[in-house]
């Protein structure tokens, strides 16, 4: 039956180099688009057992540098424009911009995205090319671990190159199952993804051994992985559901369209929405009530009069948070406006602030302004200022609640990235806005990720979300209680307890995924490889 195989695959591989160059990018693109499908909501993972290796043979096949780059920016170019083409949906909300540039702007996005899958199958291209000058090559199983290494490479370049945006990454293919993602508290995402690529791209590696002997290896490594990464998964996970704390959250999603929420003659109309929920009665009052980012349109702490009015649905001891703008106003007229979360206590007094330190591009600021806006290019959310970045990430500490980890939108996409060592919290608080991107995949993916950062900090996530998807989430990453997209009302529940323990993630971040590549790259370079002259055949 390998042999079967191994003769299919080679006729495969004689294809494909018989193809034009523009037939293999093709290939290429619509493999990509494809292995959007394994990602969340979809999850349709064996589309990966197709899509990366062929993959794989197309770079392979390649004949020079550009070519290979090819390959892979193609690839790239179909996954992300089908993984994040909600991104478009902001221009058909946003009434002040053009709808005309929805495609422009996904097009834009994915291309420069593109660049890093470009980058790994060059690299892969390049590695095999000094080998051979070197008169070595790689078995099959050399080339499955080199093709993996140089992805998730470029997946951690993705995450932390320029501004860095780690979304959709290979790793969050197993979401659907609570034991896979269990791992990432050891290794993180990447790592994940690290192991998920050897998994998919096994397939290759058994058709390209020659020796019987070694045919079968390939195969049983990837099975011991799937069995180690479920079965230590399952070990760690509890058999019930995660402890809980004494102090009570109420999460408010007023689900307020996009279209509402800056609106003039709605404004008031909102905040009494907020008002009116936080107020909702309960069998015991909330310690904490809490509203999503943005959720009051006011400068707070010039509007003492909005403050008290919050702090009439706070019972004694305890607080209010909510996401709000912040405005400052300098020497010379100068202007400074930030994104960012107030506590309130029952004075009506701002007792903590943090402000948002990782900005969106092109949403909350315009890079490099004076060059774009003279070549015509404004941002997704047009205005004459630009937000300023807060000062750093902090943990809040307030009185009677654990601390905390205050995270705004899509903060809570940076693995490793999330909370302080010198001062660990024992929750993540993450306000955010998907009303953006209406009814997508955007705001389902973005709660995959704040299941991922539980996991790997080993603390509960508390997400509440504009218009959804709102969610406690305990520290082993399930979801304890949610409110659907697109739904009003309020979520009542305890703080779950962090882990007993800070993870090994936690504690040195992406240090184990390195340790995990040097593990693989030694194996891919070391015992995987062989001398052209000894007569196996590769690639």
């Amino acid at each position: 039956m390998v042999a079967t195989a191994a003769m299919a695959d080679r006729r495969l591989v004689a294809w494909l180099d018989e193809r034009p160059e523009w037939h293999r990018r093709i290939l290429a693109f619509v493999l990509g688009a494809l292995g959007a499908f394994a990602l969340p909501p979809f999850h349709v993972v064996p589309v990966l057992f197709l899509c990366f290796p062929v993959l794989l043979l197309l770079t392979s096949a390649s004949r020079c540098r550009v070519s290979a780059f090819a390959q892979g920016w193609w690839f790239g170019l179909g996954h992300f424009a089908a993984g994040l083409y909600w991104v478009g949906i902001a221009f058909v909300v946003n009434e002040d911009v053009s709808n005309l540039g929805a495609p422009f702007a996904v097009g834009l996005l994915a291309g420069v995205l593109a660049f890093f899958p470009g980058l790994a199958t060059l690299l892969f291209y390049q590695v095999r090319q000094w080998l051979a000058e070197r008169r070595r090559a790689l078995n099959g199983f050399g080339l499955i671990l080199l093709f993996a290494l140089t992805w998730s490479l470029t997946e951690w370049l993705r995450g932390h190159a320029f501004t860095g945006f780690p979304w959709n990454l290979v790793g969050y293919s197993w979401a659907a199952w609570d034991a896979p993602v269990q791992i990432v508290s050891l290794v993180g995402v990447y790592g994940l993804g690290l192991i998920t690529m050897i998994i998919v791209l096994a397939p290759v590696a058994v058709v390209r051994e020659c020796r019987p002997w070694s045919r079968w290896a390939p195969a049983a490594a990837a099975l011991l992985l799937i069995g180690m990464v479920f079965g230590g998964g399952l070990v760690r996970l509890p058999d019930g559901p995660a402890r809980q704390t004494d102090i009570e959250l109420r999460l408010v999603q007023a689900n307020i369209a996009q279209q509402d929420k800056w609106r003039s003659d709605r404004i008031s109309d909102n905040f009494i929405r907020y008002l009116e929920l936080s107020r909702k009665p309960r069998r015991v009052p909330a310690d904490v009530i809490i509203w999503p980012e943005t959720a009051a349109a006011y400068f707070l702490e010039q509007e003492p009069s909005r403050r008290f009015l919050m702090a009439d649905t706070v019972p004694e001891d305890g607080y209010i948070i909510t996401g709000a703008p912040r405005i400052r106003r300098g020497p010379g007229d100068e202007i400074k406006l930030w994104n960012s979360l107030h506590a309130i206590d029952r004075f009506g007094q701002v007792v903590a602030t943090y402000d948002k330190v990782h900005l969106v591009p092109f949403g909350e600021y315009l890079p490099f302004r004076s060059i774009l806006e003279s070549m015509g290019l404004t941002r997704f959310v047009p205005s004459a200022f630009d937000f300023t970045p807060g000062e750093g990430f902090k943990t809040i500490d307030l009185a009677g609640v654990p601390p905390f980890s205050p995270l705004i939108c899509y903060e809570i996409i940076f693995p490793g990235a999330v909370a302080l060592d010198q001062a660990p919290p024992a929750w993540l608080l993450n306000l955010t806005n998907d009303a953006w991107y209406g009814e997508s995949t955007g705001p389902y993916q973005h709660l995959v990720t704040a299941r991922f950062r539980a996991v790997e900090e080993g603390v509960p996530v508390v997400r509440v979300a504009g218009t959804g998807i709102s969610a406690v989430i305990d520290p082993y990453g399930r979801v304890v209680k949610s409110l659907g997209l697109n739904k009003g009302g309020i979520i009542d529940v305890r703080l779950p307890e962090r882990v007993e323990y800070r993870t090994l993630y936690a504690r040195i971040g992406d240090w184990s995924f390195a340790v995990l590549m040097a593990i693989i790259a030694l194996l891919a370079l070391s015992g995987a490889c062989v001398r052209r002259d000894g007569g196996v055949a590769v690639v």
